[in-house]
């Protein structure tokens, strides 16, 4: 396993802290999880099973066909 040094500003290391600490967690498993949230290129289950759900948006034409046809404009 890797090890990476970073340096965070006194305002964020007390978040962390914090939050790692609610979470009863170490602040490096915090930071972790943060990252591999941030870097995961997969999308989610529930949002992979939504391929194809809907019809594709109808092109411009199809909508203006059922429009008929507008009326005449007075000239100004």
């Amino acid at each position: 396993m890797g090890q990476i040094t970073i340096y965070l500003e006194k305002s964020v290391e007390k978040k962390v802290r914090k939050e790692a600490s609610l979470k009863k967690i170490s602040n490096s498993k915090y930071i972790v999880d943060i990252l591999k949230e941030k870097l995961e290129n997969n999308w989610p289950d529930s949002v992979v099973k939504l391929a194809g759900a809907w019809k594709d948006f109808p092109e411009v034409e199809e909508i203006r066909s059922s429009l008929g046809t507008d009326a005449e404009r007075e000239n100004l």
